[in-house]
């Protein structure tokens, strides 16, 4: 079963409104990373479930950039993950990276220009399902793949638009 956070209509909504979800996704992420932290892991969970949903429609549409709709599914995976893992639903967050893993492989190979990119974000989730695996705590620690990313980056004074690193305080922007 994968776990999806968004009930038909909204879904449904969504994808015959793709304009619409890049601002549904933002704005769930914030108030979602809010609560996150605040330590309100229950009420963070609707929010950056549909933060998570919302991004793979904006993963699946042509509204925006093929990199900038990558970042903000894997920075609302980030958000949806580390609450699972809080809320000691583990299951649940293997299920999800899984899916996530499985949709940047799909957009991978739909957007071969971000294919680096993009295997590189996959690397960082799947070192964490294997953490997470190991580790049946479930606590959040960042991978040694994403923190070597954010040196690389800093170091070679990338463009933020480029960077591949997205944590918890890093976020991506749909706005120029």
């Amino acid at each position: 079963m994968k776990p999806s956070y968004l009930c038909d209509n909204h879904k449904q909504w969504l994808e015959q409104n793709p304009e619409q979800a890049p601002w549904v996704c933002e704005n769930a992420c914030e108030t979602g990373w809010r609560h996150y932290r605040n330590r309100d892991w229950e009420a963070a969970l609707p929010h950056l479930g549909c933060a998570h949903d919302s991004a793979a429609v904006v993963l699946n549409q042509p509204v925006q950039g093929a990199l900038k709709a990558v970042e903000w599914f894997f920075y609302a995976l980030t958000g949806l993950s580390h609450n699972l893992q809080k809320m000691k639903r583990l299951d649940e967050c293997r299920l999800v990276f899984d899916q996530g893993i499985l949709r940047l492989k799909q957009a991978a190979h739909a957007h071969r220009e971000i294919q680096t990119e993009i295997q590189l974000q996959i690397a960082c989730l799947e070192f964490e399902k294997e953490r997470l695996s190991a580790d049946p705590q479930g606590a959040p620690k960042q991978s040694p793949v994403l923190k070597r990313k954010q040196a690389d980056n800093s170091a070679s004074r990338r463009q933020p638009a480029r960077a591949l690193a997205i944590t918890a305080f890093s976020r991506p922007h749909f706005r120029p």
